[in-house]
């Protein structure tokens, strides 16, 4: 039986800029979106509202996102027989709206399977806090990658 190893990292939100949405929602995209390090207040979970400190919040929003992401994640398609054993990365982005609703989830990966489960993951993620800028709540877009290694 083979051995499974998953490493689901949040890495630090990073700007990105001139990225290609290819999004999959069906709600339309709002106006303006912003990333996390344009805003004056990210967006967040009930859990990280006691966090006053912009990094300290980054860094409880990341890991909320990551457990979410982890505990939802379903392991059984690591173990499909189609999927060989190697070193896999997903690319997912998703926009939290200005009502806190994680919409256009979209995701790339060299696996069709593991996409497919990224993308099923991201559509459940629970509704947030919307972020700020400039005194209005706003999107923001959400950038995160995984790596799924199957020995």
């Amino acid at each position: 039986m083979n051995k499974l190893l998953i490493i689901l990292l949040v890495l630090k939100v990073l700007s990105f800029v001139d990225i290609e949405y290819n999004f999959l929602g069906t709600k339309e995209l709002p106006q303006e979106i912003y990333n996390f390090e344009e805003v004056d207040e990210i967006p967040k979970n009930s859990n990280c509202n006691a966090e006053k400190d912009k990094e300290a919040l980054k860094k409880c929003v990341n890991n909320y996102i990551n457990k979410t992401f982890n505990v939802k994640f379903n392991t059984a398609v690591i173990t499909k027989k189609s999927l060989n054993p190697g070193t896999y990365r997903i690319k997912m982005t998703f926009i939290i709206d200005e009502n806190g609703d994680i919409i256009n989830p979209a995701a790339e990966c060299n696996s069709n399977d593991l996409k497919k489960e990224a993308l099923r993951v991201l559509k459940g993620m629970p509704k947030m806090i919307p972020g700020k800028h400039q005194g209005k709540t706003v999107a923001v877009a959400y950038h995160f990658p995984a790596v799924i290694k199957k020995r």
